[in-house]
């Protein structure tokens, strides 16, 4: 279980700052100015799927039939996190233009992938 976790936070960390350096250049070398902190976007999606992922190995090992909804569970649960600090910027009268729409989606599905692969394979174990 330890090895999981361990492995799965080496990815992520991995992941984290191979994107974020990535897309913050591809940003800079168009000029493009965004309205929220991309650090912080990517910070939020970093550290919930990590937690999301410990979430739902504990469930697993305690209850295995329930892990699946514990996951969908807390899948809404982060989208109501990111909606509350981030609602300056989502739900702003100012228009977000299609960068910003597109930094804020890229690494919403670039987490959710790597959450997604690594709980099928905890979940196809039990």
């Amino acid at each position: 279980m330890i090895k999981r976790i361990l492995l799965f936070f080496v990815v992520i960390c991995v992941t984290f700052i191979a994107s974020y350096f990535f897309h913050f250049s591809v940003l800079e070398n168009k000029d493009l100015q965004l309205s929220f902190s991309l650090q912080r976007v990517y910070f939020f999606y970093a550290i919930s799927a990590v937690l999301i992922y410990l979430i739902v190995t504990v469930i697993s090992e305690k209850t295995p039939n329930q892990a699946g909804y514990g996951y969908l569970a807390l899948m809404f649960v982060k989208i109501g996190f990111f909606l509350i600090l981030f609602k300056s910027t989502v739900f702003s009268e100012i228009p977000i233009d299609k960068p910003e729409k597109i930094s804020l989606v890229i690494p919403f599905l670039l987490f959710l992938s790597l959450e997604t692969i690594f709980i099928a394979k905890l979940l196809n174990n039990k």
